[in-house]
């Protein structure tokens, strides 16, 4: 750390945090540095003059019984980069497997929450494994299957019903099946256990329910 700089400290390295360093590196001034924190930093003191609490909220584990054992949370960019990687490993496993049930079931992926993080990444997520499946030559397009479960009659309710509405077709017209009203009692490997009573099979399960303020001594 240079003594004739001055320091703006962002304490968080999620989707808040990384986007904030990212669009004001350009702005401060020559003698400014920026610092990005997050919980994986090595413990010690750093002399800030200006400090960023960016460190949003975790993902609450404890909301659904096997959500923590059995579920990805997707709260931050790390999460994101995991959920990656866990759909090459899906595709790589259903092309060299030979019963075309099991392929189908490691190819769907089930999204819990249909807000604004569960929308965005059944969106994403059908986006990139279209693409990708032609890549493998034993994985048919078809066996490719994403669904979103939301628990009221509208998606992304923090909007007006007129767009939920809206995305919502946008959604079947892709062949992302969204279940409206359908709540998710519990998760189990490779299912989810709705309230209902219903089984879904799911090679990967996301969820973007819940969440738990972050406190300091976590992301120290």
């Amino acid at each position: 750390m240079k003594k004739d700089t001055r320091n703006l400290v962002i304490l968080g390295g999620g989707f808040a945090g990384t986007r904030l360093a990212a669009d004001i590196e350009r702005k401060l001034p020559k003698d400014w540095d920026i610092y990005l924190l997050n919980r994986t930093n090595e413990p010690g003191e750093l002399r800030f003059d200006q400090l960023v609490l960016a460190t949003g909220v975790e993902a609450n584990t404890s909301l659904l019984p096997g959500m923590h054992e059995h579920a990805l949370p997707l709260k931050t960019v790390g999460d994101a980069l995991r959920l990656r990687n866990i759909a090459i490993e899906r595709l790589e496993q259903a092309t060299i497997h030979p019963q075309s049930d099991r392929r189908r079931q490691l190819l769907h992926f089930t999204v819990i929450g249909g807000g604004f993080s569960g929308v965005e990444i059944a969106g994403e997520l059908e986006d990139f494994l279209k693409s990708a499946t032609r890549y493998y030559k034993n994985v048919d397009p078809d066996d490719v299957h994403i669904t979103l479960l939301h628990g009221t009659d509208t998606l992304l309710p923090e909007l007006s019903r007129k767009l939920g509405k809206k995305t919502q077709l946008l959604f079947e017209k892709r062949r992302i099946d969204v279940r409206l009203n359908t709540r998710a009692a519990r998760i189990e490997p490779g299912e989810v256990i709705l309230a209902s009573g219903e089984r879904i099979g799911s090679g990967t399960i996301i969820c973007t329910i819940g969440t738990a303020p972050t406190t300091y001594n976590q992301v120290a």
